[in-house]
């Protein structure tokens, strides 16, 4: 029987070891490769072909948010899995907004852990009750705060944008401020700055709702639409 080959995205070396030991305890399943960020992942995936990625969101270089992104520009239907410390609305639906297959909270015994990556792997989606009920209870609330589907294909044909300018245009949209976006991202508040100034730039405008504006023409536009 073929084994599960897992890429494993973990920056703190004592779990990335305990995951490597209870996957690879198993007899269907193999760590086909590790990463400590984003990049590193990235960099793995341009030269290997994992069955399923299991991934951290907080880590250096390239947070697992924009690795999701990154990832669903290569390949649609690699299953993806979340493993984080994160229960919280923003980080939650960013994830499965941006094509995680599921989101797991650190802590769960083994057995379920090897339960959803099996899942995972079959394509089932993985949302544990503590982490549906908070989608559930959001949208009950406040309604969902999703990436705009028009501006994701935006920025798939549109390379003038860093992958960090393209996360931050999106929290833009949603509405958040600077240091909002800075916490979300784990940015300064000056690098968060610095690169809005850059899109500014690039759009030639002056100020934010000028450029959520042009980049809703440039979107809407007919242009754009013949080049989908």
């Amino acid at each position: 029987m073929d084994k599960l080959r897992l890429l494993i995205v973990e920056d703190d070396p004592l779990m990335l070891e305990s995951l490597r030991l209870v996957i690879e305890h198993q007899d269907d399943m193999a760590v086909l490769g590790t990463a400590a960020n984003g990049q590193e992942a990235l960099t793995f995936l341009n030269d290997s072909c994992p069955d399923l990625v299991l991934l951290d969101l907080k880590m250096p270089v390239m947070d697992g948010i924009t690795l999701i992104r990154e990832i669903r520009k290569m390949d649609k239907t690699l299953p993806i899995l979340v493993l984080t410390t994160y229960l919280d609305d923003d980080h939650i639906i960013d994830a499965l907004s941006y094509g995680a297959n599921g989101y797991l909270i650190k802590g769960l015994d083994n057995q379920q852990l090897l339960r959803s990556i099996r899942e995972a792997a079959e394509n089932h989606f993985i949302l544990p009750w503590e982490v549906a009920s908070r989608i559930i209870q959001k949208t009950v609330n406040h309604g969902l705060n999703v990436p705009h589907r028009n501006l994701l294909e935006y920025f798939d044909q549109n390379d003038a944008y860093s992958p960090k300018e393209q996360e931050i245009i999106t929290h833009m949209f949603n509405r958040l401020t600077n240091k909002e976006i800075a916490d979300k991202m784990f940015l300064s508040e000056g690098t968060v700055k610095n690169s809005i100034t850059s899109i500014y730039k690039k759009l030639s405008v002056r100020k934010r709702s000028e450029a959520i504006k042009r980049i809703q023409i440039l979107i809407n536009s007919e242009s754009f639409n013949d080049q989908s």
